[in-house]
């Protein structure tokens, strides 16, 4: 049975699994929103199945005895009646056995869900990296490095998320300037039990200086210092970057598009 889930449950589910790198999305969300708000629904499934919903994006969480098909009508329902492009975000698994009973077309994409389990010693020594720059500023940089698989959004709903992330400490932002604004990067989740780097991205001009490696490893170290583990998503062509700096494969994502 599906129904809202309150939110002193969340840990206690969360605590319980073995994934630390799988619901930090959802937990980082429910800290940072709490589960009154109008545009943020959470379910919970017998338990131990947690389904959240931010505007048109769901992120679900799934035990391996799961009752997908219930899940797949669930979600199915609440997709037509929004009436939007939704995006359901999770485990590989989860997302082909959820697409085994979608009545309605989509289209899935994979990605890979890394951690790192040792820190990594810095290589630039010389550049300034700003722990607290403005959002108008990472925004520019995010978006002069938008492409087809890099998609930033419009600035009004990112900006609010993000400042509310940062303000509730689920979030985190870093910026190197040189000459001008260069390269960033965001801690766009975080829970108490891990942390998701994001939004790495440097401008062509200054592609090759190190920028994105040194940026990854002072996200690294910041949430290290909160005791919690590092976690990145990213597709094939990026795995070589984060398996240098001592990221380890952990898991398959998938998103399913509606």
């Amino acid at each position: 049975m599906i129904s809202q889930l309150d939110e002193y449950k969340i840990d206690n589910i969360i605590s319980n699994s073995k994934d630390p790198h799988l619901t930090v999305k959802i937990h980082s969300l429910i800290k940072a929103y709490g589960t009154n708000q109008s545009f943020l629904k959470v379910w919970v499934n017998n338990d131990s199945c947690i389904i959240v919903r931010l505007d048109n994006n769901i992120y679900i969480y799934t035990p391996l005895d799961t009752d997908y098909e219930e899940i797949a009508s669930f979600l199915c329902g609440s997709v037509s009646s929004i009436n939007i492009n939704i995006n359901i975000f999770g485990k590989d698994y989860t997302i082909q056995k959820l697409a085994k009973y979608v009545k309605l077309p989509y289209d899935i994409k994979y990605f890979n869900i890394l951690t790192q389990l040792n820190s990594e010693e810095h290589i630039i020594t010389n550049i300034n990296i700003d722990t607290n720059p403005k959002l108008e500023t990472v925004y520019d940089v995010l978006k002069s490095c938008e492409n087809a698989s890099f998609n930033v959004g419009e600035f009004s709903s990112w900006y609010v998320d993000i400042s509310h992330r940062i303000r509730h400490n689920c979030g985190k932002s870093y910026l190197i300037c040189f000459e001008q604004p260069a390269a960033c990067c965001l801690i766009s989740a975080m829970s108490n039990f891990a942390g998701l780097i994001s939004g790495v991205a440097v401008k062509p001009k200054y592609r090759g200086n190190g920028f994105a490696s040194e940026l990854v490893r002072i996200a690294c170290e910041n949430i290290r210092k909160d005791d919690i583990l590092p976690v990145i998503e990213c597709n094939d062509e990026m795995l070589p970057l984060y398996k240098k700096l001592g990221f380890k494969l952990a898991d398959k994502g998938a998103r399913l598009e509606f």
